[in-house]
């Protein structure tokens, strides 16, 4: 297994036999890792060609993108990592490593780290808003940018009732999740927390594996109780890479909405593609055709 050290904020790709430096939680089989500031980001890369890195959401990790890799991976270097705190570590939800600005800068040091140059950047839902402080804070790593439901918009959304619904919904299906983690039903607090996002039967739709790979970031969702950072208009504004939007047909309102709102601060930013009979986790519910619009998007930029 590779591991890559790197101190502080400057990258090195130099491989480093660390015996005395091993994480404190096992890599499964497979994954390998990178010291991004004493910290061991999980990671699998699948693949040759031009980088592409994927940002998952909440209670996910780079198990998230298990019906892309494959598809993707025939045509791109594919990336998939865990964000520090979720699986492999068993986090509490207690401690330091946790924001989407620390996420961000993470994200930006693991690129540089691999020596990867201008990647291909997908992020989903808070690892959209985590993509989005990226190309607000480190655009140098971005070739272009693609982002499936992001949150960390929500300040674009004009100040009317309709707004101040949507978002009180968003703030309602975390701290709902929190209860009941602290009730003692995560499961119930899980399956309420998927359906939210999705429809009722949702998470009893899901497979074994996922429903245990949430269940593994369960912690994140106490790290994740404050507000998020959002991304400002003028910022969208000056971006000089590609984006693609991605929403599912059946995604809660919030998340098109955004969307619109990002294409009003930078009309270079093209149609959203909506993904059929599919919601929040569309690249799950309807995986061909996410991965034919990751592709379609991507084929000659």
């Amino acid at each position: 297994m590779q591991s890559l050290i790197l101190c502080g904020t400057v990258a090195t790709a130099a491989v480093h036999a660390q015996s005395n430096l091993k994480p404190d939680w096992p890599m499964p089989p497979g994954v390998d890792h990178v010291w991004i500031d004493q910290y061991p980001i999980a990671y699998q890369q699948h693949g040759r060609g031009e980088p592409l890195v994927l940002v998952h959401g909440s209670m996910g990790d780079y198990r998230t993108w298990a019906a892309q890799v494959p598809e993707l991976s025939r045509h791109y270097r594919v990336f998939s990592l865990s964000l520090p705190r979720y699986y492999p570590e068993k986090w509490n939800g207690r401690g330091d490593r946790f924001g989407v600005v620390e996420h961000a800068r993470a994200v930006a040091d693991f690129i540089k780290a691999l020596d990867l140059g201008k990647v291909h950047l997908v992020g989903h839902s808070r690892g959209g808003a985590v993509a989005l402080k990226v190309a607000s804070l480190h655009p140098e790593v971005i070739r272009t940018l693609l982002l499936a439901d992001p949150s960390g918009m929500e300040n674009l959304l004009p100040d009317s009732p309709d707004s101040q619904r949507l978002l009180a919904q968003s703030r309602h299906l975390r701290q709902n999740l929190i209860d009941a983690i602290n009730r003692g039903e995560p499961e119930k607090g899980a399956e309420e927390f998927t359906d939210a996002l999705g429809v009722p039967g949702t998470w009893k739709r899901r497979s074994p594996e996922q429903r245990a790979a949430f269940m593994d970031n369960l912690g994140t969702a106490i790290g994740d109780s404050g507000p998020r950072p959002s991304t400002r208009c003028e910022d969208i504004a000056q971006w000089n890479f590609p984006v693609q939007l991605i929403h599912g047909a059946r995604s809660p309102g919030r998340y098109p909405a955004m969307g619109m709102a990002a294409r009003q601060c930078n009309p270079a930013i093209g149609q959203a593609v909506t993904v059929p009979e599919a919601a929040h986790s569309m690249n799950r519910e309807n995986p061909t055709v996410f991965n034919q619009a990751v592709l379609k998007f991507l084929a000659g930029r």
